[in-house]
């Protein structure tokens, strides 16, 4: 599996919901609004974030994977 992030900036917050802008091809632009609650904690207007896409069954397996390891991190210290 390759992970390429899709570079996207932060153009507002509008109430729960934030507003980021993705460039395209040859200077073309896409405008959409997301959840707030999706972006990292610290973002802010004008900051840069990327954006990874997964299908539902490996978003699930990657979850579980992350759980997994941050609990075997708590009972064993490590």
């Amino acid at each position: 599996m390759t992970i390429k992030g899709l570079e996207a900036k932060v153009i507002a917050k509008k109430g729960k919901m934030t507003e980021i802008e993705i460039e395209g091809p040859e200077g073309a632009s896409q405008k959409i609004s997301v959840p707030s609650e999706f972006l990292p904690a610290n973002f802010e207007v004008g900051s840069l974030i990327n954006l990874y896409f997964t299908n539902s069954t490996e978003g699930i397996l990657q979850e579980k994977k992350l759980a997994k390891e941050i609990l075997s991190e708590i009972l064993n210290g490590e």
